[in-house]
């Protein structure tokens, strides 16, 4: 959510947001729809982790520990990834006061 707060925050002090997907989206529903699908991106991320823990639960053994271990390593790339959104919006509303 700092994301979609860190997006606001910039382009509310005359900030351009770069990602063409994000800049269609606010233009049809407004940072709440921006808000409500970053938000429905974490609850996928939940149900996953859910899913993958019952499926080890169920079949115990290699494929269990390979799919939740693929669950995890993909939530850590997209966490990373935006942590790094929000450092780039943060560094331009940082361009932008000064």
């Amino acid at each position: 959510m700092a994301d979609v707060i860190t997006t606001q925050a910039d382009t509310l002090r005359g900030g351009i947001e770069a990602n063409h997907t994000a800049v269609l989206i606010m233009n049809v529903g407004g940072p709440g729809l921006f808000g409500a699908l970053k938000l429905s991106l974490v609850l996928g991320m939940a149900l996953a982790v859910t899913l993958a823990f019952r499926y080890r639960e169920r079949n115990p053994g290699r494929h269990g520990e390979l799919c939740v271990g693929v669950v995890a390593r993909t939530i850590q790339l997209c966490v990373v990834l935006l942590t790094l959104a929000v450092l780039g919006n943060a560094s331009v509303a940082a361009q932008l006061t000064s």
